[in-house]
């Protein structure tokens, strides 16, 4: 297995880095635990303070594929960030998500999937801190996921699905991974 990033030269990650050696569960997990800080603290020394691009993936020669805010998947790396926080309880981890998490803000109002990009991080920084404005975030994502409601239909319109059936009263999409934010 080998990695590289715009940083760091092209290497075999060592096999100690993958695998723990004592072969116990909890072992297993205290080493994934480090290995995911690891990997989380190096992709944020990537990205510097630039809270404007989101991870999205990893390219074939280690650089970062970036999405904007208004791109589904945009919270799920301060969602990973909240994660380790969870499982930590560092402050470090609070203020890196905190940072991540505060630049979605402006999305709670699409019409999109709000579970990947706002509940994955606005929810967590809520709990952490009882921050009123990520409270208002999430308000505003929920009345905005209120308004794709239709009742006849029964279900929530997912915006930019249309139907292939050529059948003209099948005018309403939904996609079933928009209800994942119904905590909202």
């Amino acid at each position: 297995l080998k990695w590289q990033t715009a940083t760091r030269a092209k290497a075999t990650v060592p096999s100690t880095a993958i695998y723990a050696a004592d072969p116990t569960l909890l072992t297993q997990i205290d080493h994934g635990i480090a290995f995911a800080q690891d990997q989380l603290a190096r992709s944020l020394s990537d990205f510097g303070k630039n809270t404007t691009q989101f991870p999205l993936r990893s390219n074939k020669d280690g650089t970062w594929a970036t999405v904007t805010a208004d791109d589904w998947t945009s919270g799920y790396f301060g969602g990973n960030l909240w994660e380790m926080y969870a499982l930590t309880g560092n402050s470090y981890w609070k203020d890196k998500a905190t940072m991540w998490t505060n630049p979605l803000a402006g999305e709670s109002s699409q019409p999109g999937d709000h579970a990947s990009r706002l509940l994955d991080t606005f929810l967590p920084l809520y709990n952490a801190t009882g921050d009123a404005n990520a409270k208002s975030v999430l308000l505003a994502a929920a009345v905005s996921k209120n308004a794709q409601w239709n009742e006849t239909v029964g279900a929530f319109r997912t915006v930019g699905i249309t139907s292939t059936s050529g059948n003209p009263k099948a005018n309403f999409g939904v996609l079933m991974d928009q209800t994942a934010d119904l905590e909202l």
